[in-house]
């Protein structure tokens, strides 16, 4: 399960993500992946990293403290920042977050979150024997501005060639 933009500063999101956690709890998913910039535009220059790291820990509790014994106990958390992360480098590959953001995620004594594990970004797992490479970055509008120029010298030179045509 990839769920690609999360945001856990907001109630409101949290409460979707409990709402999604009920209904996979069900289906026992062997991976789950969480990327994004886990802090909405809004409140991303504001956040103290005590902050950042107490919304992990109250995910982390919807996690413990439900009838999730699957998603605790057997499910591998994949954690992934966004580029924009709070102390993360505009770098890529970009570090993982540091474990002292998701020590109160995990949790600890019998109900811990047993299985998380930190991650790059981009990064690359073996799942199941196949490699599999996940990156959170808009590579689209990168190749887009670098090719924008090109892409409209070749429309016109294609719309001289259809005048000619048609003439």
């Amino acid at each position: 399960m990839i769920v690609s933009q999360v945001e856990i500063d907001k109630a409101k999101h949290q409460q979707a993500l409990e709402a999604l956690f009920q209904g996979l709890e069900q289906m026992c998913p062997e991976v789950i992946v969480l990327m994004g910039d886990y802090i909405s535009q809004e409140n991303n220059e504001d956040e103290s990293f005590e902050k950042f790291r107490s919304y992990f820990e109250q995910l982390g509790a919807i996690i413990r403290s439900g009838d999730y014994p699957c998603l605790r106990d057997l499910t591998q958390w994949v954690i992934m920042p966004s580029l924009s992360d709070p102390g993360v480098c505009q770098i890529m590959p970009s570090f993982k977050l540091s474990d002292y953001f998701l020590q109160g995620f995990k949790g600890t004594g019998a109900n811990r979150v047993k299985k998380t594990m930190l991650a790059t970004n981009p990064m690359r797992i073996s799942f199941r024997g196949k490699e599999l490479v996940f990156a959170r970055y808009n590579y689209f509008k990168k190749i887009k501005k670098n090719h924008l120029a090109k892409f409209e010298a070749q429309q016109e030179k294609q719309r001289e060639e259809e005048k000619k045509e048609s003439q």
